[in-house]
């Protein structure tokens, strides 16, 4: 199973791992990294640990709130070091359960466009 850390600011990323469980119910290996205070190379240690206490044979997918912020630098550096791992940035609800409800149709590297594509579709104006 393809695994998920959503990194963001102050309490983002748990706020939309406990939205997308009251919606869909438990999220298996699906976890929050919430970075207050943290410098780059600490979030780097965090995601790496992750990484390290977790079977990633299917891979890990990391869900950043900002291109290019901080965050998202950590996340690419460390997504560098390992095969199996791969970096979204611009996370939302809909982009997480997305995740939650495809992962199981799509290896690693096909599952980044899919998610995107309904991150986008789910974004609208009356």
């Amino acid at each position: 199973m393809i695994k998920c850390v959503v990194v963001s600011h102050g309490e983002v990323a748990s706020g939309l791992v406990a939205s997308c469980e009251r919606i869909l119910g438990e999220c298996e290996h699906v976890y929050a990294l919430q970075c207050r205070g943290l410098s780059r190379p600490q979030v780097q240690q965090q995601i790496e640990a992750l990484i390290e206490t977790e079977n990633l044979h299917e891979g890990l997918l990391i869900l950043v709130s900002l291109y290019g912020g901080s965050f998202w630098q950590s996340a690419v550096h460390v997504a560098g070091k390992h095969r199996n791992v791969e970096v979204i940035s611009g996370v939302n609800l809909s982009l997480l359960i997305s995740f939650v409800t495809k992962r199981s149709q799509y290896s690693l590297k096909e599952l980044p466009d899919v998610l995107l594509n309904d991150a986008v579709r789910a974004i609208r104006r009356n």
